[in-house]
């Protein structure tokens, strides 16, 4: 995995390049996958935010070609350091929703994110092409940085926490009868080993090890989440909404 990423960083240029975030929440697992319940993808990227200001950047232990690289094109980082484009969504499982699992899928939702998961209170897309082609239509978005080879989309990245709740909730997307035609070509990775990939490059280390679910989880989320959360979670006032999770 970490040799994967290290040769796609030529190809990508991350951190230069657009990253994209992708969390799901799921109502349950049963078997191999995960029936989703909200999706939410953000595009970003590290740069500048990982250096900080000009004060931090001289502060830390930076070469000194990668520190008047960032003093040279700053300002050009500066712009593309927000989230420039977002998708987000709530899915309907239709029947999907197994018999025998509705008493911890209550218990779950109620825990977690709040979603309505009773046989008549569901909310969501049940249009899982449609779902499909516009998360597609973002990870093959023009990118100046990036040579496009292929016109391969851009593989998308989680905290290593939800790494397998998330691959098993794609492939139930692209498991369902009016999407098992489609190729289930997307890739997925931690994004902490993109981070311990770049912190290498950046800073010749390899000493960089982090779980971000965990520590989102020890972090108060209530700045993030007032203006980061979907309407329905915002409104409730919950820290589990996927919107709010990726940005």
């Amino acid at each position: 995995l970490y040799l994967k990423i290290k040769e796609q960083i030529i190809h990508h240029r991350w951190p230069f390049c657009p990253i994209y975030l992708l969390h799901i929440n799921t109502y349950c697992h049963i078997d191999h996958f995960a029936i989703p319940a909200e999706i939410a993808l953000v595009e970003t990227t590290f740069w500048p935010q990982l250096y900080g200001s000009k004060i931090d950047v001289q502060s830390m232990n930076i070469s000194k070609k990668i520190n008047e690289h960032y003093e040279r094109h700053s300002n050009l980082y500066k712009r593309l350091c927000l989230i420039t484009d977002d998708f987000h969504d709530f899915v309907h499982p239709g029947d999907q929703l197994p018999t025998g699992y509705q008493a911890d899928i209550l218990e779950h939702s109620r825990r977690t994110h709040g979603l309505p998961c009773t046989p008549y209170e569901k909310i969501g897309t049940q249009d899982y092409n449609q779902l499909l082609d516009d998360l597609n239509e973002m990870l093959r978005s023009l990118c100046d940085f990036r040579n496009k080879i292929h016109n391969e989309a851009m593989p998308m990245f989680c905290t290593m926490e939800s790494f397998w709740s998330t691959k098993a909730a794609l492939d139930w997307l692209y498991d369902q009868p009016s999407t098992r035609d489609r190729i289930d070509d997307y890739t997925l990775y931690p994004i902490e080993s993109l981070i311990a990939v770049i912190y290498e490059n950046f800073y010749n280390q390899v000493q960089f090890k982090c779980d971000l679910g965990v520590l989102m989880g020890k972090t108060p989320q209530q700045p993030v989440l007032n203006s980061r959360a979907c309407d329905y979670h915002a409104i409730l006032e919950n820290k589990y909404c996927a919107m709010a999770h990726v940005s």
